[in-house]
C-alpha cells in the first residue's frame, strides 16, 4: 500500500536540486559512457546517493540541469579525449560503481553533446541565458570575501595584529566560520614554519548574550562599535596616543572581568579550541579584528544543536566527533589528548563523514573557495587526531578522496570534483604534519613506578 506522498511523487515527483557533483557526474557519464536507460540511472543513483528516475535523467542532461555558463565552457570546451585529464577522477567514480553493479557500461568512441550546448555554440557570445546569470552572481559573491577584507578597499576593516592571542572571553552557543584571507601575514617567530602562512579560514562561538552584535545584513559588529550611531570608526595608527589607544582597548578586551564593552571582534584559528569553548567557557588563541566583521566574510553560520544532532544521527560522523570528550571544566589540551588517544584511521567511511560534518559547516556553499576546503581539512585532521594507515596506495588515497568529495557534495561552480579531491588530500598531509609537529615536541614521559 502505497502513502498520499507516495503517489503525488509518483504523478509529479519532487524537484531536484542539483549539486555540482550532481552536474560533473550526470555530464561525464552521457558524454563517454552508453548503456541501456535502466542501467545509467544505477550508476548515476549509487554514484551519488540520489533516487531520480531514468526519464528524468536524461531529459536533465538534454537540457542542462544546474549547469552554470563556467562549467559549459569547462566541461564542453575540453577535446572529447580529455588529454589533459581533466575530468578522470570523476570517470574512474562512475566506472568502479559501474564494476560494484556488475553493469557493463561502455565507453563512446564519438562525443556525445547534448542540443542546448550545440545551440548556445551557435548563438552569438554576449547572448546570455538564466544558467549564466546564477554562475554570475556565484563568483561575484565568492569574490568579496578578498574585497571586504582588503586594508585597501575597506579602510575601517584595516586588520590589527595578525598574530595569534590569548583570551579567556567567554563564547557559547552557536557556530561560526569567517573568511580572514586578508589576515597579516607576520608570524612570531617561534612559530613553526607549517603555521606560517595566511589563514583562510578561522571559527566563532556566539550567542545572544555575547557583547559582540551579529545580523544577517551586518554581520559581527564589536560591542563597542554597536552602541556607536555613525559610521564604523577606523583604527588608531599604532603610534605615538594612537598606540596607547590601542593598548587601553587591548587591556579591556582580554579582561574578562572587565565590564566595558569591547572594540574588537575575535575569531578563533583553531576547531578544536572553539568546540571546546561551546561546551565549556576556556582560554582560547585567536584572532582579533578592529570594528566588525561584514556579513560578506561570513561563510556560514548554525546552531551547535545542529552539530549534536548529526552526531546522533550518523553513526560514523559520531564517532568521528567524539563530542563526549567536550565536557564542562575540560581545557582544550584535555579534550585534544582524549581525542588523539582513539586512533582513528582514516578510511572511506572516516572521510565521508568528514565531508557530511564539512557540509554541516557550510563547505559546499557556492561562495567556497578551495582554499577554504583545504584548510578545513587540515584544522579538522589535526584537531581530531585522525590517523593515516601506513603504506596506503595512490589508489586507496583516491578512493578516500573520493567518498568525502561526494559527501561534501559541493555547489560551488568555480572547480569541480577533482579539485575537491585533492583539497582534501593536501589538507590530510597538512593536518598529519601539524600533528607529527607538535608530537616531537612533547617530552617523554616516564612511569615512576617501574622497577629494573
Amino acid at each position: 500500500m502505497l502513502s498520499s506522498k507516495d503517489l503525488r511523487d509518483i504523478e509529479n515527483s519532487p524537484i531536484h536540486k542539483w549539486s555540482m557533483v550532481d552536474v560533473e557526474i550526470l555530464n561525464c557519464l552521457f558524454r563517454w559512457y552508453e548503456s541501456s536507460p535502466n542501467d545509467m540511472v544505477k550508476v548515476f543513483n549509487v554514484s551519488t546517493g540520489r533516487h531520480l528516475t531514468k526519464g528524468k535523467l536524461r531529459v536533465q542532461f538534454d537540457r542542462g540541469a544546474g549547469m552554470t555558463r563556467k562549467f559549459q565552457q569547462s566541461f564542453y570546451d575540453l577535446p572529447f579525449h580529455d588529454p589533459s585529464g581533466r575530468f578522470s577522477a570523476t570517470r574512474q567514480i562512475i566506472e568502479a560503481k559501474a564494476r560494484t553493479l556488475n553493469i557493463d557500461l561502455r565507453t563512446r568512441q564519438t562525443d556525445n553533446i547534448p542540443p542546448y550546448i550545440k545551440a548556445l555554440k551557435g548563438r552569438a557570445a554576449n547572448n546570455h541565458d538564466q544558467s549564466s546569470i546564477s554562475g554570475a552572481l556565484s563568483s561575484t559573491y565568492s569574490g568579496q570575501f578578498q574585497h571586504v577584507l582588503n586594508t585597501g578597499n575597506r579602510p575601517s576593516m584595516r586588520l590589527f595584529g595578525g598574530y595569534a592571542m590569548r583570551t579567556d572571553d567567554p563564547f557559547d552557543g552557536a557556530e561560526w566560520i569567517v573568511d580572514v584571507e586578508g589576515a597579516p601575514t607576520n608570524t612570531p617567530s617561534q612559530v613553526p614554519a607549517i603555521f606560517a602562512r595566511n589563514q583562510h579560514l578561522a571559527f566563532r562561538v556566539w550567542s545572544g548574550s555575547s557583547g559582540t552584535t551579529f545580523s544577517e545584513k551586518e554581520g559581527f559588529v564589536a560591542g563597542l562599535h554597536s552602541m556607536w550611531n555613525g559610521s564604523l570608526l577606523e583604527p588608531f595608527q599604532p603610534e605615538g596616543d594612537g598606540l596607547k589607544a590601542i593598548m587601553l582597548l587591548s587591556n579591556a578586551h582580554f579582561r574578562v572581568e572587565s565590564k566595558f564593552p569591547s572594540a574588537f571582534v575575535s575569531v578563533a584559528s583553531s576547531l578544536l579550541h572553539v568546540l571546546t569553548k561551546a561546551f565549556d567557557s576556556s582560554s582560547d588563541i585567536q584572532y582579533i579584528f578592529w570594528a566588525d566583521i561584514p556579513s560578506g566574510a561570513i561563510i556560514h553560520h548554525f546552531p551547535l544543536s545542529e552539530l549534536e544532532q548529526l552526531a546522533r544521527d550518523d553513526t560514523d560522523c559520531g564517532r568521528v566527533l567524539g563530542l563526549g570528550a567536550f565536557q564542562p571544566g575540560r581545557n582544550t589540551a584535555a579534550v585534544a589528548s582524549d581525542l588523539h588517544k582513539r586512533n582513528i584511521i582514516l578510511n572511506t567511511d572516516v572521510a565521508r563523514a568528514m565531508g557530511r560534518i564539512a557540509k554541516l559547516f557550510g563547505l559546499s556553499e557556492p561562495s567556497t573557495k578551495i582554499a577554504h576546503i583545504s584548510e578545513w581539512v587540515s584544522n579538522f585532521v589535526a584537531s581530531f587526531g585522525i590517523q593515516q594507515a601506513p603504506g596506503q596506495d595512490l589508489h586507496t588515497k583516491s578512493s578516500i578522496a573520493i567518498a568525502f568529495a561526494i559527501a561534501l557534495d559541493s555547489r560551488a561552480p568555480s572547480y569541480h570534483l577533482q579539485d575537491v579531491m585533492l583539497a582534501f588530500q593536501s589538507g590530510v598531509e597538512s593536518g598529519l604534519a601539524t600533528i607529527a609537529y607538535f608530537a616531537s615536541r612533547r617530552r617523554p614521559k616516564f612511569d615512576k613506578s617501574v622497577t629494573i
